[in-house]
């Protein structure tokens, strides 16, 4: 067999691919592109946008999710448990700040503000949410320009996070998740910074004591970014002063709210690993990288700690809700690999690789073995896969990559609310079945 010919064609090919590939046509990472008029008003229209919409999708939400009877039907979350957080720290005992240190501190005075303006309770957590969707899009943005992406590149990708499944639900619902991924943020922007500041140190430390005031998992952005600026020795230091920071609110937290616990505890989140999953390793593969996106069809399940019917992502098959979805799959699957080869192989994006690459490799191996709904999790990782794709965009080839990037987002926004009305009918059929024999409270 001559193997001569089909060798010729795969150099070929090999060296095509590599032209036609992502080239810089941007200015070094260091740098960025240069901040225009334009970008204020895309980071000022984009931003109140989504937060103005995130908070109207939390107030028009089912009451059922602060009835404590509807405790994990929504992709196993604890949307009564965390409102009390949010409202009635207080006077009401929670583990939870064992492992979300400073949320009470950081949620209480909005939410219990507001209800007691006369706001009802989905209203006040819709005005949190609101401000919490509009620092996350503007960061986003912001953090992706650093990058050295053009305007335009960075708007579509920020509107791609804010069209995505995870963004649909998490932020419009009383969770831990969204002021998580906002922390979870702050080292990737600081990770973009490239300059000699004189307040470099200290510009770590408050990134560090960032990432772990909301979720402690994500504190894992802060050591990764210390260690990989200063090296470890010094970041060791650096990391005692973040720690000592968070623990002087926690402490001072304590004082405000005598019934939270410590994030220094022994933490009850123990009791989430190594849980028995409704999936597996590729159930979990399927879910950090697809339905973080594109919302697939729902299985409905029951548990028995509650007695609505829950809904579940975990073993569905990436894309499965529409035609549209599936589209979507593909062309974000091509978006993720360009990123991936595009952050291992630029040299300008060598200071972002270990904390970027280093936070997608931790957060899957993490949930293999942590909680049994991957996408309950899903904006902790959400903004990891969005900056991944934005190296992949650093191209010559705009004038494909722009518009594959828009059908992407169209194709997107489409899947995920056809699957929202789905989830809206499902929530409102388990409201008139547990309303039928027991009321619920008013919202």
């Amino acid at each position: 067999m001559n193997l001569a010919l089909p060798r010729s064609i795969a150099r070929f090919l090999g060296s095509w691919l590599s032209r036609i590939h992502f080239r810089d046509c941007v200015e070094p990472a260091s740098t960025g592109m240069p901040w225009s008029r334009r970008d204020w008003w895309v980071l000022a229209v984009g931003s109140l946008g989504f937060g103005l919409i995130m908070g109207l999708r939390t107030r028009s939400q089912p009451v059922l999710l602060l009835d404590a009877r509807s405790t994990n039907v929504l992709f196993d979350a604890d949307c009564p448990q965390v409102f009390q957080m949010m409202s009635r720290a207080k006077t009401v005992q929670d583990f939870r700040t064992q492992v979300h240190p400073l949320f009470p501190l950081v949620t209480f005075p909005v939410v219990r503000s507001g209800i007691k303006l006369g706001m009802p309770p989905l209203t006040a957590v819709g005005v949190l949410n609101g401000l919490t969707a509009a620092i996350w899009l503007a960061l986003l943005y912001v953090t992706i320009r650093r990058l050295g992406c053009s305007p335009g590149t960075g708007m579509i990708i920020a509107a791609l996070g804010a069209s995505s499944a995870s963004a649909f639900y998490f932020f419009a619902i009383p969770e831990t998740y969204a002021l998580s991924s906002v922390s979870l943020l702050v080292p990737l922007y600081v990770a973009t910074r490239t300059g000699e500041a004189r307040n470099r140190e200290r510009l770590l430390v408050a990134a560090s004591a960032a990432s772990l005031c909301i979720t402690v998992t994500d504190w894992l952005s802060g050591l990764l970014l210390t260690g990989c600026r200063v090296g470890w020795r010094r970041g060791m230091q650096l990391t005692a002063n973040a720690l000592a920071v968070v623990a002087v609110l926690s402490a001072l937290q304590a004082r405000l709210f005598p019934l939270s616990h410590s994030f220094l505890e022994k933490a009850y989140a123990e009791k989430f690993v190594a849980m028995p999953s409704l999936g597996h390793g590729a159930s979990v593969f399927n879910s950090f990288f697809f339905h973080t996106l594109v919302a697939p069809r729902c299985t409905v399940v029951h548990f028995d700690s509650t007695p609505a019917n829950a809904l579940t992502v975990q073993t569905s098959i990436p894309g499965s809700a529409t035609p549209w979805g599936a589209l979507a799959v593909v062309l974000w699957a091509a978006f993720l690999l360009a990123g991936a080869r595009r952050l291992l192989l630029d040299r300008e994006l060598a200071k972002l690789r270990p904390v970027l690459g280093g936070l997608i490799v931790a957060q899957f191996l993490l949930h293999l073995w942590f909680g049994q709904e991957t996408f309950l999790y899903s904006l902790h990782f959400l903004p990891l896969l969005l900056l991944l794709a934005a190296c992949g965009c650093r191209t010559t080839r705009r004038p494909w990559v722009l518009p594959l990037l828009a059908v992407l987002v169209g194709l997107t926004l489409a899947n995920n609310l056809a699957h929202e009305r789905g989830i809206s009918a499902h929530l409102t059929r388990e409201l008139a079945r547990l309303s039928s024999w027991q009321a619920v409270p008013s919202r």
